[in-house]
């Protein structure tokens, strides 16, 4: 009788083990502790997420900063986003006063609506580019492969007629804005 006890107990810890193996063996990144007492045999497996693939959070955290700046049409909160670290936001040469004195000549010509545009680009999806997360998506898109659904995501900033301009260039020149993996905004530009 005794033998037999001992078969099963040694039967019952085998199975456990094995079960075990196996749940810690489909649970994916997941670790497994045993523990073993005179009575019972239990197991806990932990199970290890990895952050989505995705926007990183300090780029999210510029884009919406940047996001309510525009919305709110403080220069001053987007000067404060430039800094003093180059940025690029003309193709030009530079404009006593930097960007924001720039975007600010353009708006009063009548040329453009910079913070208004801003706003509206980062609202949009986005692309990766060159080490950038780049707005709006269409930055890297073949303009003539635009289909319907990405063409209304684009109304706000660009017609039928624009859209049309991008194919004879050859590719997107709008408003675009980057930013780095680490959250530094390095450009906001319109043009080749």
């Amino acid at each position: 009788m005794r033998i037999a006890r001992g078969v099963i107990a040694a039967l019952v810890v085998g199975v456990g083990l094995a079960a075990g193996f196996a749940v810690g063996r489909a649970t994916s990144g997941g670790a497994q502790t045993v523990v073993r007492t005179a009575t019972e045999l239990r197991t806990t497996t932990t199970t290890t997420t990895r952050e989505a693939a995705g926007i990183p959070a300090a780029v999210e955290r510029t884009r919406a900063r940047l996001l309510a700046a525009a919305e709110q049409g403080d220069w001053e909160a987007i000067r404060s986003e430039i800094g003093t670290r180059p940025f690029t936001y003309s193709f030009g040469e530079s404009t006593p006063g930097g960007a924001v004195a720039h975007w600010q000549s353009l708006e009063r010509q009548g040329l453009a609506r910079p913070l208004e545009t801003l706003a509206a680009i980062l609202r949009m999806p986005w692309t990766l580019a060159d080490g950038h997360y780049v707005w709006p998506f269409a930055y890297d898109k073949e303009p003539g492969r635009l289909g319907a659904y990405e063409r209304r995501l684009l109304a706000p900033i660009a017609d039928a007629a624009e859209i049309e301009k991008w194919k004879s260039f050859g590719g997107y020149f709008g408003w675009r804005a980057g930013i780095l993996p680490d959250g530094t905004w390095t450009y906001y530009v319109s043009g080749d």
